[in-house]
C-alpha cells in the first residue's frame, strides 16, 4: 500500500466499512471472495496473490 500510496480508508470501496479495513490489515478477519474481487479491480493484483492461505492473529488456523 505504502508503495502506491494508498491509505487504509482507500480500501473502504473495495472491503467495506473502516473497522473492516483494519480488521482485515492487522490479520483479525479473513477476505471474503468479494472483498478479493473488489481488491483485483481497485488495486490490480493478481487475485493468486489475494487467495494465498495465511494465519490471522490470535488462531491457530490458516484461512485458505
Amino acid at each position: 500500500m505504502e508503495m502506491k500510496g494508498l491509505k487504509d480508508k482507500d480500501l473502504i470501496p473495495a472491503i467495506g466499512s473502516k473497522t473492516t479495513v483494519s480488521l482485515v490489515l492487522n490479520r483479525k478477519r479473513a477476505l471474503t471472495i468479494d472483498m478479493i474481487r473488489n481488491l483485483h479491480d481497485l488495486l490490480g493484483l493478481p487475485v493468486e496473490v489475494l487467495i494465498q492461505p495465511y494465519e490471522l492473529n490470535g488462531s491457530q488456523e490458516l484461512v485458505k
